[in-house]
């Protein structure tokens, strides 16, 4: 016979916490893997001057446009301290992900990384232009 601490051994190994989550079928907590959701790669994806409008919760909206090389700049900013004119470095953008902004420049000062979206992602949706832009 089989001991349980063998079968959480094996059940830790399959991302599982123990034998007895696998056996109600709780779903496995994998640490590694593949995104399964809608990505936007920069890079692949844009070209300079689009726009990408982002969602997040509580009532957070932000107009990005690119600028090449994985830059952007805030045209339009409502309910977040991403402020217009702010610059940023971000490379890939998932949708229900948080999001990471590296290098962003605000009124003028390096203040490092970002995160928008923290507990419940963000959303986007690329834009052909904004009335926004100046």
């Amino acid at each position: 016979m089989t001991r349980e601490s063998t079968l959480d051994f094996l059940a830790q190994y399959c991302g599982w916490n123990s034998y007895a989550e696998f056996l109600n079928g709780e779903n496995p907590k994998i640490e590694s893997g593949f995104a399964d959701v809608k990505v936007l790669n920069a890079e692949r994806d844009l070209r300079e001057g689009d726009v990408v409008r982002l969602i997040w919760h509580p009532s957070r909206v932000c107009e990005i446009k690119y600028l090449g090389d994985n830059r952007w700049k805030v045209i339009y900013s409502e309910g977040t301290r991403i402020a217009v004119g702010d610059t940023f470095n971000c490379s890939v953008i998932m949708s229900g992900e948080p999001l990471y902004v590296d290098n962003l420049v605000h009124d003028g000062k390096a203040s490092g990384v970002y995160v928008c979206g923290r507990r419940n992602g963000v959303h986007f949706t690329i834009q052909g232009s904004s009335v926004h832009d100046s």
